[in-house]
């Protein structure tokens, strides 16, 4: 899973500096051929979310929008808002 994928990276690159993390990243999403934003977003999601709570009717996007917003609480409510609600990504 991205999860999965991202837990991975975290543990790779946790204690190495951001030039070097990012340079790694880049030859991740090269060898894969994967974009190398959406490696970014996958090292992303399991540093914003370590202890994975997930919602059935919610899909990658949902969370992947949830990201830029930087308190934990704040992504918490909006992503049990989004499950309740049954909202699309766009709503």
């Amino acid at each position: 899973t991205y999860w999965e994928v991202g837990a991975v990276l975290h543990r790779r690159l946790e204690e190495r500096d951001e030039t070097f993390a990012r340079q790694i990243l880049l030859r991740l999403s090269e060898e894969l051929g994967m974009a190398e934003r959406l490696v970014y977003y996958l090292f992303q999601f399991y540093e914003n979310f370590t202890r994975l709570h997930t919602y059935a009717n919610l899909s990658w996007s949902h969370y992947r929008q949830t990201l830029s917003i930087p308190k934990a609480a704040h992504r918490r409510f909006y992503l049990q808002v989004a499950s309740e609600r049954q909202w699309t990504v766009r709503e």
